[in-house]
């Protein structure tokens, strides 16, 4: 698995990719309800500026996520949020 997270000082861009075999079978029958999901929540939240992508090939699976965050927004949620890591 491989996680990139970048950020360009007004959006934050999420690149996902996991290995996949196409002729193994799973034991989960996914039905895309959690894509759909993510879906709703980003265009609730930012609207069309929200970019949700998924696309297989090559026997990878990649999810690409990218939404606004100014840096001033960035700050005041930073700010406004405990953030602890539970041993």
């Amino acid at each position: 698995m491989t996680i990139l997270i970048a950020w360009t000082g007004k959006e934050v861009n999420i690149v996902i990719t996991n290995p996949y075999h196409e002729n193994k079978k799973s034991k989960h029958k996914g039905n895309n309800m959690a894509v759909a999901n993510i879906q709703e929540r980003l265009q609730v939240y930012y609207g069309t500026k929200a970019i949700l992508r998924v696309a297989a090939s090559n026997h990878f699976f990649t999810t690409q996520i990218s939404y606004p965050l100014t840096e001033a927004e960035a700050y005041i949620k930073s700010t406004n949020q405990d953030l602890r890591i539970a041993p």
